[in-house]
């Protein structure tokens, strides 16, 4: 017995790959993103995974040797993998109402369809789908037959009722006598045989596990951890303060700023080398601009703000250090927290200078006073913005110095 099942699984899933054995080339597609070679043999390899997806058909129909079943729709020959045995199972339109009784099946009604969308099977009209019952094929020779239903049901095959050398039989199935929902299995069932057998050891066994499994679920509500982002603490890390130096870079005064504006600079700073190569610092900031949908004043403002970036003090440093790190995320568990927090954040830049201690560095591309009152949770208790963000830098050195052991400094770079 075969059931083929899935109608809307398609033939193929078209050209995902091709290869050139006499260029040692072979061109597949990388997150749904397909490469020039690919894009130009993609008529050839369409045809090719088509033709293979009917040699798998043709695999699975024939290995049935007494039943197969071929999930179809009544109202209409639908596309699928498989659509190549549409000519095989549907009878010529004029005889899709002319079918008899099949042997060894229960009664038919007279639709193979079980459901229609919206008001269609309210509206007065003769049926129209494949009635359900035995079609005769002409044929040369005896062939596995195959019945189906349709709807939101699949499509029934009877093979074994072969009309002679002359032909075979299809056996359209009734799709209402499918339609039902099986009978639900629950697993306590026996809850009510608990009760009924009046065994109370086994009752009391029965009510320790519902609770135990109760407790459980209720446990499982409770977070055993709460994450927190460095940007949210208002409070300074363990330990002794860590130094935290500001170095402010030349701005032009009417450049763009903003959130949208930051995050650009930001990933390009994380993917640009840190040699500062003009051409490649551009080719990012059109590729970011273009994806998050910054406009031109933004884009051409961020390249010039990236390229004196990497020309700073600080870059030039970082380029020469053996060990680097690059807008690096952590989760840092804080220990004996009465809250069970667990810090998170990304670190810009770090770098080990010739004293084995982390420099830690973090781009800022605000266009307000860093002596202004901070927002937030700060507002209100003298606290500057300046202030804020070295308590962030702190923040980032804690966490580097936790998780390497190395000791670490920090340094805020105002774009």
């Amino acid at each position: 017995v075969v059931i083929l099942a899935d109608m809307t699984a398609g033939l193929s899933r078209g050209a995902e790959r091709t290869a050139r054995p006499e260029d040692g080339l072979c061109a597949m597609k990388l997150l749904g993103l397909s490469p020039q070679e690919l894009i130009e043999a993609k008529e050839i390899e369409d045809r090719r995974e088509e033709a293979e997806g009917v040699r798998v058909a043709y695999v699975a129909a024939t290995r049935a040797r007494d039943l197969l079943v071929v999930p179809a729709v009544g109202d209409a020959a639908r596309k699928g993998w498989v659509q190549c045995l549409n000519e095989a199972v549907y009878p010529p339109a004029e005889r899709w109402r002319q079918s008899e009784p099949a042997e060894g099946c229960p009664a038919f009604g007279e639709r193979s369809v079980a459901r229609r969308p919206g008001d269609f099977d309210h509206q007065l009209q003769p049926e129209t789908s494949v009635r359900p019952g035995r079609h005769r094929f002409p044929g040369s020779e005896a062939t596995t037959g195959a019945a189906g239903e349709a709807g939101d049901d699949e499509a029934q095959a009877a093979p074994g009722d072969a009309a002679g050398d002359d032909g075979y039989d299809v056996v359209w199935w009734d799709a209402e006598l499918v339609d039902e929902k099986p009978p639900a299995s629950y697993g306590l069932l026996g809850e009510d045989l608990l009760i009924d057998a009046g065994d109370d050891a086994n009752r009391e066994r029965f009510e320790r596990w519902r609770r135990h499994g109760q407790d459980l679920v209720a446990r499982g509500k409770e977070p055993s951890a709460r994450p927190v982002a460095v940007t949210e603490l208002d409070s300074e890390p363990p330990g002794e303060p860590v130094e935290v130096a500001i170095e402010q870079l030349a701005r032009s005064g009417d450049r763009p700023g903003g959130k949208r504006f930051g995050s650009l600079v930001h990933t390009v700073l994380r993917d640009a080398p840190l040699d500062g190569e003009p051409k490649r610092i551009g080719d990012l900031t059109r590729l970011h601009g273009a994806l998050i949908g910054s406009t031109a004043a933004e884009v051409a403002a961020a390249e010039t703000v990236v390229t004196a970036a990497l020309a700073s003090p600080a870059a030039e440093a970082a380029r020469t250090s053996q060990r680097l790190l690059r807008e690096t995320p952590f989760l840092l568990p804080l220990d004996g927290d009465a809250e069970q927090r667990i810090v998170e954040g990304a670190i810009d830049l770090a770098y080990l200078d010739d004293d084995g201690r982390w420099i830690v560095i973090d781009w800022k591309t605000d266009l307000g006073d860093l002596d202004t009152p901070a927002g937030g949770g700060s507002a209100g208790n003298g606290v500057t913005r300046a202030d804020r963000y070295r308590r962030q830098v702190r923040w980032y050195c804690y966490a580097l110095q936790q998780l390497t052991g190395l000791p670490a400094s920090g340094l805020l770079v105002v774009l």
